[in-house]
């Protein structure tokens, strides 16, 4: 044990997902009906911190913990009253310990004045509080009684239990939830010594857990993966939205079921399935050009392969799915702290938070989202007294919610507030010089909102008002191979309704062949394909459309747009699939389709460059590369063919 630093990156995560814990109990505490339950664990994740962070000799933290842990400790004695502004503070805290935590891992510089003005603030509104100087002098004295970081905790009450960062945790087999008080272990030294508080003996050699028999439960951290193996008694991650109080910590012992694997490990065997599934496809190629006295036995095992191909790709992709509440666990702070410098009453309600979503895509969906929420906060929701005066309960409510509907995550942001104002919309938009839909629909109208430098807020603030941001969400989501729409009604609300596809690696496509180029289309965006009729064709002004499902469909002629072909396809001849994305409908015209299949997704990018109207390549059974359409993008061809 002379030389701990190996372990320091057990620590960081461990220490990160604590102060995740305290931020969202301190957010969900109720200072009218406090939860003893709550307070403890966050007393314990900040006791956690406190003795973990001093053995490693990381004592920016232990000092600022330690006064955190005295206010929270006579808060749970009832010595304490916890306010709007102590928790205000609090979380304030917790924001500079992330900050200091973040610089131990980083090997950066420590701040030791923002700690002190930390320890100032907390100081000052204790003063507020209690009005006792020689209190708060007592709670923010940092050498306490408790010198034994919680190794040797002979402290026999019930809410005093396993004080030991983990180092000697009692019943380490019993799964834990990220959020129950008794989670407050760093894991290091996990071993079960039965239920004796002594010291034990050199003699035992117990071996302080650095050689477990079985691994700890953990909460993925950043970097990390947490993967689930079977069990009798498996966990389900919960999503803490306002108000949810942590759950009972079983009674029955089970065996560990998840371990930490480093992402790019994931990726790696991500790359290996997508390697695989190319190579089922030119098996697929071959077995059908093989002799006909093997030719069936051949399609039985390319049959079986193709199944277990998928299966296993299923269950690697299921490895790199993540629940969406690692995003939407951030969001409840950002509007308390919005609501309180706006003036506002606000409610964030969050639904389907363990809705499960492609690690890559939670972490490149979390800033169009923030700025989305920001949004709502700011422009959607009324003042207290303007929404009085309509009828409406003061409080306003803002609801994140996520589902999964076929092949897509659909992400919602719903508010109750103003709604859009169409007429403002229009003003601004021919301020700024920018075209107007034709015909302009009310959702043609919402989706000016996307344009670049377009804001209607009345004046800057440090909230929004700058016209930057909305036209990054939408670029943003399209990279992802997703849309966005909009729904609106004055005084009703607004309802943002995101659309990504499960993962970025793997999609189910469309092969179809026009210019004798092979082009794949997602089939998340395909509603149907058709041979059109002479009947179904239509002139205007000069350009072909479909009249399909009783409406015109404009058409983009793929040979001609992307395969280099001079000459339109002939419709009558030809075949059209119909489509659809967030903007609006339209046909795409090839020569004919290949089939349905899997293909694996190649950044093209990286090896070529950026091409409009594609999202990437795929490699073929046959080792040609075919172009995998954005179908979203290929919205700005529509003009050019019409």
């Amino acid at each position: 044990m002379d030389n701990l630093s190996q372990y320091n990156e057990v620590f960081f995560e461990e220490a990160q997902e604590h102060l995740e814990t305290m931020e969202t109990l301190l957010l969900a505490y109720d200072i009218d009906a406090p939860d003893m339950e709550e307070l403890n664990s966050v007393f314990r994740a900040a006791h956690s911190i406190k003795g973990g962070s001093d053995i490693f000799g990381f004592k920016a933290l232990t000092g600022l913990t330690h006064v955190m842990e005295n206010m929270l400790d006579s808060a749970r004695n009832n010595e304490l009253i916890l306010t709007t502004d102590l928790i205000t503070v609090l979380l304030e805290t917790t924001d500079v310990l992330k900050n200091i935590l973040s610089c131990y891992r980083e090997e950066s510089e420590i701040d030791w004045e923002i700690i002190e003005a930390s320890k100032a603030r907390l100081g000052a509104t204790l003063q507020e509080v209690t009005g006792s100087g020689e209190r708060v002098d007592a709670l923010l004295e940092e050498d306490g009684e408790d010198q034994g970081f919680g190794f040797f905790d002979n402290n026999d009450d019930e809410d005093e239990e396993d004080q030991g960062f983990g180092f000697f945790e009692e019943d380490f087999d019993v799964v834990k939830d990220s959020t129950n008080e008794e989670d407050v272990g760093f894991g290091f030294f996990d071993e079960n010594i039965g239920e004796s508080n002594e010291t034990p003996s050199e003699d035992e050699n117990i071996g302080y857990g650095f050689f477990n028999d079985e691994p700890q439960v953990e909460t993925p951290a950043q970097g990390n993966i947490k993967i689930s193996l079977p069990t009798d008694q498996s966990t389900t991650p919960k999503i803490l939205a306002n108000k949810t109080a942590p759950s009972k910590t079983s009674e029955t012992k089970s065996e560990a079921s998840s371990i930490r694997v480093e992402t790019n490990k994931i990726d790696k065997l991500v790359n290996l399935v997508g390697e695989l599934v190319i190579t089922q496809s030119m098996l697929n190629l071959i077995g059908s050009e093989v002799h006909e006295s093997i030719a069936d036995k051949m399609q039985s095992a390319l049959i079986e392969l193709e199944r277990n191909t998928r299966e296993i790709q299923e269950a690697v992709m299921s490895v790199r799915m993540l629940p969406i509440s690692f995003v939407f666990n951030r969001f409840p702070r950002l509007v308390r702290d919005l609501s309180t410098k706006l003036e506002k009453k606000i409610n964030l309600v969050i639904e389907g938070g363990n809705t499960e979503i492609d690690k890559n895509l939670v972490e490149k969906i979390s800033d169009p989202l923030l700025h989305l929420i920001r949004n709502s906060v700011d422009h959607g929701i009324e003042m207290p007294s303007k929404r009085m005066e309509v009828n409406k309960d003061e409080t306003g409510i803002v609801k994140l919610s996520a589902a999964q509907r076929g092949g897509e995550i659909v992400i919602t942001i719903a508010d109750d507030g103003a709604g859009l104002n169409r007429e403002r919309i229009i003003e601004k938009a021919l301020e700024k010089e920018i075209s107007l839909p034709e015909p302009l629909s009310d959702n043609a109208v919402w989706q000016l909102i996307f344009e670049a430098g377009f804001s209607t807020a009345a004046e800057v603030t440090d909230v929004s008002g700058r016209g930057v941001g909305m036209d990054v969400v939408r670029r943003n989501i399209e990279s992802l191979g997703g849309r966005i729409d909009i729904t609106s009604a004055a005084g009703i609300g607004t309802v943002f309704t995101i659309s990504l596809p499960l993962t970025l690696a793997i999609l189910d496509g469309m092969t179809v062949e026009a210019s004798d180029q092979v082009f794949i289309i997602p089939l998340v965006n395909i509603v149907e394909s058709i041979q059109p009729i002479a009947e179904q064709i239509k002139r205007i002004k000069g350009k072909q459309l479909l009249w399909v499902r009783e409406e015109y469909w404009p058409l983009i002629d793929i040979g001609k747009t992307l395969g280099g072909n001079t000459t339109a396809t002939n419709l009558e001849t030809g075949i059209v699939v119909l489509v659809e994305t967030s903007k609006q409908r339209f046909g795409l015209v090839i020569d004919s389709l290949l089939g349905q299949q899997q293909v694996v997704i190649k950044n093209l990018e990286r090896h070529y460059r950026r091409v409009e109207g594609i999202a990437g390549a795929t490699i073929m059974g046959d080792g040609s590369v075919a172009l995998i359409l954005d179908v979203d993008s290929m919205t700005q061809f529509i003009q050019l063919n019409l």
